[in-house]
């Protein structure tokens, strides 16, 4: 709905008439003191929520500032058109006071209709990013993450404490490391979102999806011509997070080169855009996550020492699913309800016996496989109750460990073939020769012939 507010003039009926020739839902407000006064215009707002405010000043006026400035903050995603004469220090003011478009009472009817167009545009935009970030917020508060191990309560009491502790502090970098799927963007989400960085940008990057050429413009941006196909000037992620968080997922893929500029951004808080000479001065914290072993990188001259050094200042670790114990069973509750919600359909309950397999099942692909595993059970399971059927869980594999008493092997409860324990015996054996077919069959005492024919069967 469009609210059209003035005190009354000829101006304002010629826009009401366009608007409602073109189909629009129009409402006109005409006020002795509308739209300079601020108290009216504000006590109007709360009445009704539009979705674009077209206002027509009588005369310039200071109040005309003051009065948009009250809409603006009673209304901070509608769209904003003013219409009326203007000097150029009122334009400047409604650009500071939220006006969106500004037209000359002489306006056409295409282009005040234009003008509304793309206002109400822009009003959708501004709904979806204020819903996304409510959305994005609620699931980052740590009332959201589910756990009771011992090792996730240790995780969200640092988490709190790192939050309180960075009030009036630009914040440390942060390293976040664990399996794939264990819920690390999560995390770092928690972090932004409980700390005071809350209301400004979180931009997240996964570092291993970005070509290397492109790398360094898409993080630091490009100056126009700085090469082939830059026809004009680009702002880098890091710019577009300055003020709030910027993350960057699978940092353990960054070469070397850009290990390097990471650590100067790191230590001096400024970038250079490619192809410029100019320092930017910046206010970002850096959240950092990888599932590889970011130490055995530096041992092997892969990752910069220093720049390991630089981001683990707060290293927080999360554990694999496997080992969080009933955490297994809280979190499919949680996820059953949330995707039950999400999907507007019943809320199954879990079974005892598919409790129990939830349980008993390693969980490779951790916390994400999990949730995967049940939105497929929601969206397709007719039944009140999830029984181990539904979940259609994968045989649990054989379990070997190489002590110096000698070898361990754990069955599954539900038994398993004895060919599937002959091959987890060749994995091991290739594990612990390093992948030298020889060493491993000397190993088993089988000749290498014999061993590579296994290796081949399915």
């Amino acid at each position: 709905m469009i609210l059209v507010i003035s005190g009354g003039s000829s101006t304002a009926s010629r826009l009401v008439g366009w608007l409602r020739e073109s189909g629009r839902e129009c409402q006109e407000v005409v006020e002795p003191g509308l739209p300079s006064n601020p108290r009216a215009a504000s006590d109007l707002s709360l009445r009704e929520p539009p979705d674009c405010i077209v206002l027509v000043w009588s005369s310039a006026s200071e109040a005309n500032g003051r009065a948009l400035k009250h809409l603006r903050l009673a209304h901070p995603t509608s769209g904003i058109v003013t219409v009326g004469e203007r000097s150029q220090a009122d334009v400047t003011a409604l650009q500071e006071d939220g006006a969106d478009v500004w037209l000359r009472p002489d306006v056409s009817r295409v282009s005040f209709l234009v003008a509304v167009k793309r206002t109400l545009e822009l009003a959708r935009l501004r709904s979806e990013l204020q819903y996304l970030r409510v959305k994005d917020a609620s699931g980052a508060e740590l009332g959201q993450l589910v756990g009771e191990c011992p090792q996730m309560r240790e995780l969200f009491t640092q988490v709190l404490t790192l939050c309180r502790r960075t009030t009036n502090h630009r914040g440390p970098a942060v390293l976040i490391t664990g399996e794939t799927g264990t819920g690390k963007g999560q995390i770092a989400r928690a972090i932004h979102h409980n700390g005071t960085r809350r209301d400004k940008a979180m931009v997240e990057v996964n570092c291993a999806s970005l070509l290397d050429t492109l790398m360094e413009a898409e993080l630091f941006g490009a100056q126009k011509g700085a090469y082939t196909g830059a026809d004009e000037s680009r702002t880098g992620l890091f710019e577009v997070a300055d003020g709030g968080t910027i993350f960057l997922d699978e940092i353990g893929t960054l070469n070397q080169d850009l290990q390097a500029k990471l650590l100067r951004v790191l230590d001096e808080q400024t970038i250079r855009r490619v192809g410029s000479t100019v320092e930017r001065k910046l206010d970002v914290q850096v959240i950092c996550a990888t599932h590889r072993d970011l130490e055995a990188a530096v041992r092997m001259g892969h990752f910069r020492e220093d720049l390991y050094y630089r981001l683990s200042v707060i290293h927080l670790t999360l554990p694999p699913l496997r080992e969080r114990d009933r955490d297994v069973t809280l979190l499919a509750r949680s996820f059953v309800r949330q995707l039950s919600a999400e999907y507007g359909g019943p809320e199954p309950s879990l079974s005892p016996e598919a409790e129990q397999a939830l349980l008993s099942y390693d969980w490779p692909g951790n916390v994400r496989e999990l949730r995967n595993r049940l939105e497929r059970v929601v969206l397709l399971c007719d039944s009140a109750v999830i029984r181990p059927e539904h979940l259609e869980l994968p045989s649990a594999p054989v379990r070997i460990g190489v002590t110096r008493a000698g070898i361990e092997v754990e069955i599954p409860p539900d038994g398993i073939c004895l060919a599937e324990v002959e091959k987890a015996f060749i994995e091991e054996a290739m594990r612990m020769s390093g992948g030298n077919v020889a060493k491993a069959a000397r190993l088993l005492r089988l000749s290498r012939s014999t061993l590579r024919y296994r290796l081949k069967q399915p």
